[in-house]
């Protein structure tokens, strides 16, 4: 809801018209502490392509 008011939504919206894979950390960059929450995401979500690969050889 912050970003709705902040106007950050119209930032997130033309990020995904430009590029699907950048809105996460576009979205990420409303938040506070950009750099750690962007680091914590593509930790996490690293894993979860990681994984299937190693399972199946």
């Amino acid at each position: 809801m912050f970003i709705e008011l902040a106007e950050g939504a119209l930032q997130i919206a033309q990020a995904a018209i430009e590029d699907v894979p950048t809105i996460l950390f576009v979205m990420l960059e409303h938040l506070p502490m950009t750099t750690v929450t962007s680091m914590l995401a593509t930790l996490l979500i690293v894993p979860f392509f990681v994984t299937p690969s190693v399972a199946f050889p």
